[in-house]
């Protein structure tokens, strides 16, 4: 049985971490988050993993990877002012249609 005793102490917390989904053509989505905001999810998604479980992990009781999905950091995404950037400018690949 696995237990989450709570976060570990985090050196650099504030540090500004970008998540990046790569998708085809230019549609690739940016994730702009504090370091502590990505731990805050990643604790949250597998402490309620755990609980569906029953404490175990149904394939690999021994492991501890967990997986962060999209709409678990929907709110982060394009979160650019975090930087102090109000826009971003979209890189068209050459040849590419632009809106």
């Amino acid at each position: 049985m696995q237990s989450v005793l709570g976060k570990e102490r985090l050196p650099y917390p504030d540090l500004i971490t970008i998540l990046v989904h790569l998708a085809d053509e230019a549609d690739d989505e940016f994730y702009v988050m504090r370091l502590k905001e990505l731990q805050d999810r990643i604790y949250q998604h597998y402490a309620a993993y755990l609980r569906e479980h029953e404490g175990r992990r149904p394939n690999k009781p021994r492991s501890t990877h967990t997986v962060i999905r999209r709409p678990e950091i929907q709110k982060f995404r394009d979160n650019w002012t975090l930087l102090g950037a109000s826009d971003i400018v979209r890189i068209v690949p050459s040849g590419a249609e632009q809106d």
